[in-house]
């Protein structure tokens, strides 16, 4: 068992998959994950786990695609679907090809990945997360055991005065919610979060509440977050820290001008 690293988006698959290892200067390394090696009646393949990720479970992908090869992996969340297939690279083994398409009402898109699997992660400040740390967008995201999306925040690096930040969870019947909250509202330290909220689910007169309007809403949804990462009000702390972060506009024009110079190094991989 060990980790392994994950391109996203590639372009030009035949050519980032040509050596044993990828191609060094455009490399981002979007994430990684664990692989396990296997053999079945002297078959090879791999098993690869992305938990919190994409996928629930384990993936089995077998050189020759035959049993037990995964089958194309189906999520659904609301009105979006998502689906996975997973292959060795016919060309050279030291890669897993993940193809991954999304439908929603406004239409498909698509994107090829690619997994490292010959050898081990051994660096993050060198092969993997390294864009992460700079990356535009952050989120946090709680799935169900079976994949689906429950609940979960994300928002966007950008002065504090236009940051927000937006709230989504599902109620048990899977209908979904949504608010944004101003960064500014988390300033004034943890109090301005709500220690005080509950984190039980809510009843369906809040959900009434919620669909009228009511402002301070947000507080339960972000309680409904807390809750589903299992990580308790530690989320409460979090978001005053974030807020102090976007406030700080020396720090925030380093971390937009790094991310800038990643993307343009990478664009052509």
């Amino acid at each position: 068992m060990y980790l392994v690293s994950c391109e996203e988006d590639i372009e030009r698959l035949d050519w980032y998959c040509s050596n044993s290892t990828p191609p060094l200067f455009p490399s981002e390394k979007e994430h990684v994950l664990v692989c396990v090696r296997l053999r079945v009646a002297g078959r090879p393949g791999v098993v690869l786990m992305d938990p919190g990720y994409h996928l629930s479970e384990p993936m089995v992908v077998m050189e020759d695609g035959l049993s037990p090869h995964a089958a194309t992996h189906v999520a659904k969340c609301g009105t979006t679907t998502k689906t996975n297939t997973y292959e060795i690279y016919e060309h050279n083994s030291s890669y897993v090809v993940w193809r991954s398409s999304k439908e929603t009402p406004l239409g498909t898109s698509k994107c090829v990945n690619v997994v490292h699997v010959s050898r081990p992660f051994l660096s993050g400040l060198d092969v993997a997360e390294r864009h992460n740390l700079v990356y535009g967008m952050k989120t946090l995201i709680n799935r169900a055991r079976n994949g689906e999306i429950r609940s979960g925040f994300y928002f966007t690096l950008q002065p504090i005065r236009t940051a927000k930040l937006t709230l989504f969870f599902s109620d048990d019947n899977g209908e979904q919610f949504r608010v944004k909250v101003p960064f500014t509202k988390f300033l004034d330290g943890p109090n301005s979060v709500g220690h005080n909220t509950s984190l039980e689910r809510w009843s369906p007169a809040r959900k009434c509440a919620w669909t009228c309007g009511e402002e301070d809403l947000w507080r339960e949804a972000l309680a409904c977050v807390a809750r589903d990462s299992g990580r308790g009000r530690e989320i409460f702390d979090i978001l005053p820290q974030i807020a102090s972060l976007l406030a700080d506009s020396h720090l925030l024009d380093q971390l937009l001008e790094i991310n800038a110079a990643i993307v343009n190094m990478s664009k052509d991989n």
